[in-house]
């Protein structure tokens, strides 16, 4: 008897058309598909939605920035502004310079 091999998109299908049948029991079914009530319920709410596109694998990357961009742009002005106010050693105007070499 070969083994059954099956994607992940086919048995979150499969899973979410007998979820759908009345009289069906979803915590039977989980056991029986190796998943958690939770991830049960998501993909259910996520067919009725979308439909077949949304059982597909979605993204872990954050879908939002981590910092709103007002605060980014105001650190990034604070950063740029500290660097302008650090004032390099200060050099030897070029007139003292050229006085100083005659000298010796």
């Amino acid at each position: 008897m070969p083994w059954r091999t099956s994607s992940a998109m086919s048995q979150r299908h499969e899973f979410v058309m007998l979820a759908s049948q009345e009289q069906s029991n979803i915590r039977q079914l989980c056991g029986r598909f190796g998943i958690g009530p939770a991830t049960a319920y998501k993909w259910l709410h996520r067919y009725e939605a979308q439909g077949c596109p949304g059982l597909e694998e979605l993204s872990h990357r954050p879908q939002h920035l981590a910092c709103p961009l007002l605060i980014h742009s105001q650190i990034a002005g604070f950063q740029t502004s500290r660097k302008m106010s650090i004032v390099p050693p200060q050099t030897m105007p070029s007139s003292l310079a050229s006085s100083a070499v005659s000298e010796k």
